[in-house]
């Protein structure tokens, strides 16, 4: 309801700005509404959009309490296929590129390339722990997108911080952030190639790394095949648990709605070996 979702944004509004500048972005309604999902970054709102049919009341009545803020709103019916730029609206002008923080760092927004800005605010805390747990270690990000928890792990002073991602536009996007908080994208590594590939190709050659995130899509598409989680997640973990040092740790997640939460860990925990 109207309600419910006014009721999550102003919370969560109350609870960061006490804390950050209105640059800084954050989820404003994640599960307090079936069907929408409410994003801000910085200036600009976004909406996820699970079921235009119903949403499209509830969005009017919402822009009663906040009449002038830019704002993207993102069908999300064609999830898994290629993004429908049909279903993208705007209102109250908001820009197609821009700059926003989170957590301190510097991100640039894309409303013209993907189902996303450029950043799952769902994973906000996760990036937090990343950069207060990459200290002096060797960090391999796996399905890295736009290179957030790349970021985050050498702004955390991370020794060696390896980023894969199948699509070069997303790693270009990523050095992008990377400039846009004071570090030389040559310092690092960026890989165009299918994670799993990486992954078996990386333990022939039998390097290793402190700390794995692994954070894949429920279904891709690639030059190299398709991606699955159902069919390829354990052969993906277990290759990750052969590629961790030591007393190394993997940050592992999934936005596959059929697994539940328990589901989800047991899986993980049968596939990998005892550290």
């Amino acid at each position: 309801s109207l309600c419910e979702l006014l009721g999550a944004a102003d919370l969560r509004d109350q609870l960061l700005q006490r804390q950050y500048l209105k640059q800084d972005s954050y989820r404003l309604s994640h599960t307090e509404n079936s069907f929408l999902r409410l994003d801000r970054f910085g200036d600009q709102l976004w909406f996820y959009d699970y079921d235009p049919t119903q949403s499209a009341p509830l969005i009017q009545d919402f822009f009663h309490y906040f009449p002038s803020m830019p704002t993207w709103i993102r069908e999300m019916k064609n999830r898994g296929q290629q993004p429908n730029t049909a279903a993208l609206q705007s209102l109250h002008n908001p820009r197609t590129r821009w700059n926003a923080t989170e957590n301190n760092l510097n991100y640039e927004l894309r409303s013209d390339q993907g189902m996303s800005p450029g950043l799952f605010l769902d994973q906000r805390e996760n990036r937090l722990w990343v950069q207060s747990n990459s200290k002096n270690k060797t960090v391999l990000n796996l399905f890295s997108y736009t290179c957030g928890f790349s970021l985050n792990a050498a702004k955390g002073g991370a020794k060696k911080v390896v980023s894969v991602d199948v699509s070069s536009a997303f790693l270009e996007w990523g050095k992008r952030n990377f400039q846009l908080n004071d570090l030389d994208p040559t310092q690092y590594e960026f890989w165009s190639a299918d994670s799993i590939e990486f992954l078996k190709r990386t333990l022939k050659i039998n390097r290793k790394f402190d700390l794995i995130i692994c954070d894949p899509p429920s279904f891709g598409r690639s030059k190299q095949g398709v991606f699955n989680i159902e069919k390829d997640f354990s052969k993906m973990v277990s290759l990750i648990g052969e590629l961790l040092a030591s007393k190394g740790k993997m940050l592992l997640s999934t936005n596959f709605e059929k697994w539940s939460r328990e589901q989800f860990q047991q899986k993980a925990t049968q596939l990998l070996p005892p550290n």
